[in-house]
């Protein structure tokens, strides 16, 4: 018996490092290793580095059309200024040049999660007008709230690296006699706080979910399947690969978790970002859902990462998320069903239109 054991215990761990390594294999950052590596690996750093991330790009960034970037014409004016004598300074004020054109959130190169070289990013309204003003601006929003009879504001799950920001919890949420508010600051995986969350709500007849300021995270898809009525198809995925883009596969999503499916608004505007976006895109169509403010980050592509030879981490989006008429979402943002924005000139007055007309809504009745 024990024989027999220790040969199935052998059997097992075989499976798993075959499976390891053939995860390993089919991974695209490793196949795009095995490629560059020996083609470019005998020129000195400065180019093996630059060969690798323009070839990286070339192979996976997904935008270039979007963008108006002719990849091929920024290799023919960089590539002559990287020598063996290029400092790794002036290797990244190359890279920043090359890569400022795209205005890409999701294009970083960092070194230990920090960015090694500033990058240029589209214009943020939201965040721009309320820089200073963003936990002026929450605390308008809970006053408000308090003002319209909601109870007290409740938290859950500090976030130490956003109180800079103005913001000092994950969730944060309160409810009146009839109904119930929830702010939602970054969709990372905090589902069984979410779930107690959600369940505590529950006896509310309507809910308006905070999206404004929502950086994205890993979980949008995940915390909006608390909303759905339905397993439903909410929109199409390509992929950017060596020889192409994939075929649009359908993105798919069912209700799990604790459920939630009274009527329900959510705040958006240009400061809500990826998985925060995909958590709209799935509940955008559903018809117990509104979206009210001004249209979202477009920066829905998930982030491809990849090390270069001298250690620095490159990030980019390697995918096109499309709508159900399969249309491009990526700057464009998801629209919202009613348009409003917020203002300082409000805040100063003690007002916030957006969160008001989505009481109001809400009060009526009608969610139209």
């Amino acid at each position: 018996m024990k024989l027999l054991l220790n040969y199935w215990r052998k059997v097992i761990i075989l499976a798993v490092v075959c499976l390891a390594i053939a995860s390993c294999a089919r991974n695209p950052a490793n196949q795009l290793a095995r490629e560059l590596y020996p083609k470019f690996g005998h020129l000195s750093a400065p180019e093996h580095n630059f060969e690798q991330l323009w070839h990286l790009f070339d192979q996976h960034y997904a935008f270039f059309e979007l963008k108006g970037v002719n990849w091929d014409s920024v290799y023919q004016q960089y590539r002559p200024l990287i020598t063996a004598n290029t400092s790794e300074d002036s290797l990244l004020h190359h890279f920043a040049a090359m890569l400022n054109p795209l205005r890409d959130g999701h294009v970083r190169l960092t070194r230990a999660d920090t960015n090694v070289i500033s990058l240029e990013r589209r214009p943020c309204h939201f965040a721009r007008e309320f820089r200073d003003r963003l936990r002026d601006f929450q605390e308008n929003t809970f006053a408000l709230l308090s003002q319209n009879g909601f109870a007290e504001i409740q938290h859950q799950i500090p976030i130490p690296g956003y109180v800079e920001l103005g913001f000092d919890h994950l969730y944060s949420y309160t409810q009146s006699s009839k109904l119930g508010y929830l702010r939602i600051v970054d969709c990372r995986n905090a589902l069984a706080a979410f779930d107690r969350i959600i369940n505590e709500l529950s006896g509310t007849k309507g809910l308006i979910i905070d999206l404004r300021y929502n950086l994205g995270g890993e979980v949008g898809k995940e915390m909006a399947a608390r909303f759905l009525s339905a397993s439903k198809v909410y929109g199409y995925l390509k992929t950017k690969q060596p020889k192409g883009f994939t075929e649009p596969i359908p993105l798919e999503q069912k209700p799990s978790g604790t459920q939630y499916t009274p009527p329900i608004v959510i705040l958006i505007n240009d400061a809500t970002f990826s998985a925060a976006e995909e958590f709209v895109l799935v509940l955008a169509k559903e018809s117990h859902v509104k979206l009210m403010g001004s249209a979202t980050g477009g920066y829905l592509s998930d982030a491809f990462t990849y090390r270069l030879p001298n250690g620095i981490v490159v990030s980019l989006s390697n995918q096109q998320y499309l709508d159900l008429d399969y249309q491009l979402l990526e700057d464009q943002g998801i629209q919202p069903t009613h348009t409003l924005s917020n203002s300082l000139k409000e805040l100063e007055a003690g007002k916030d239109a957006v969160l008001e007309q989505a009481i109001q809504l809400l009060k009526n009745g009608s969610n139209q």
